[in-house]
């Protein structure tokens, strides 16, 4: 009887091991082949070594399995980012502070001028804004006509209305 209890704990902490090796195997990103699982029982020792070839020194997570040595390159996550868009270029850039407090000191502080901005664009004069919107529809309206305004296709017809086409003659009075 204890035979058969000591062959049943024994294939139980297989199975266990084998459900260790599993969600490990989950957790690496691009797995390609088999399963680790085919060929592995048992996870034997882990850790970072720095990895040569060619002249090349990368640092690498290197795992070694009872049949098998893996090596995966740490996927770089970055704590306390955030993306900004600047629309003037169209390109997005990742900013980083070192702490969750900067982080957030930052993003209040650009919230802040953005609402400020947008006061200062609410308190103005009606009949400023209006005056100064009207023009700028009439200038988009001629710029369209005479071809002279950029517009990106691939983003839905989205247009650029301070992309205009280089001349160097002026543009006529509103």
């Amino acid at each position: 009887m204890k035979a058969v209890c000591s062959s049943i704990n024994e294939a139980k902490r297989q199975m266990e091991k084998l459900e260790v090796l599993e969600e490990w195997q989950s957790h690496i990103e691009g797995w390609e082949g088999s399963n680790i699982t085919d060929t592995c029982t048992e996870m034997l020792m882990h850790g970072v070594l720095l990895k040569i070839s060619a002249g090349n020194i990368q640092e690498r997570i290197f795992f070694l399995f009872d049949n098998l040595l893996v090596y995966c390159k740490k996927k770089n996550r970055l704590n306390n980012g955030w993306k900004i868009h600047n629309t003037a270029k169209n390109k997005w850039f990742v900013c980083m502070a070192k702490t969750p407090e900067e982080k957030q000191e930052w993003l209040e502080a650009i919230l802040k001028e953005r609402e400020r901005r947008k006061t200062l664009r609410l308190g103005m004069e009606q009949d400023t804004w209006v005056m100064v919107s009207e023009k700028g529809e009439k200038l988009y309206h001629l710029m369209t006509k005479q071809g002279h305004l950029i517009k990106d296709r691939k983003r839905k017809l989205t247009t650029f209305p301070k992309c205009f086409l280089g001349r160097k003659t002026s543009l006529p009075d509103l």
